[in-house]
């Protein structure tokens, strides 16, 4: 039974990081008006809620490990022009 409570809460976990870091992914393609118009800003890299609730800027404050998607689709839609 310990051992099965610890993989689920593992799991949990893992699940929650996932879904943290692809709504970070997803919110840094939003500029600040369209943040602001859904509650948050961002602070120095970071996504936060204008209300302070601690359950929102818990969800999107992981760091970007690399450049954000949005620099990559000029490159994707020149080698999609090529082809056709």
């Amino acid at each position: 039974m310990f051992l099965a409570g610890l993989i689920r809460a593992l799991h949990r976990r893992l699940t929650r990081a996932a879904n943290d870091e692809v709504t970070y992914q997803q919110m840094l393609h939003l500029d600040d008006h369209l943040l602001k118009d859904i509650g948050v800003y961002r602070d120095g890299g970071r996504i936060r809620s204008l209300s302070g609730e601690s359950s929102l800027s818990t969800v999107v404050t992981t760091t970007p490990a690399s450049k954000p998607a949005a620099a990559q689709p000029v490159s994707a839609v020149k080698q999609v022009s090529a082809c056709c």
